[in-house]
């Protein structure tokens, strides 16, 4: 037997957050900047490749 619950109940709960917490939303919100120059995506290849042989 399944239970139900109503909706409004759970839309009405808050989360409290530690204020020194949201200091971090933004930096999550930011895409990280890759690095994606000719060299390093050479390396990364070799690196994978290497991983791969040692498994």
């Amino acid at each position: 037997m399944k239970k139900w619950i109503d909706a409004n109940l759970i839309a009405e709960q808050e989360a409290e957050v530690q204020k020194d917490k949201w200091e971090f939303e933004r930096l999550m919100k930011e895409k990280p900047n890759f690095d994606k120059t000719k060299d390093r995506v050479k390396k990364r290849k070799n690196l994978k490749k290497l991983n791969n042989k040692l498994r």
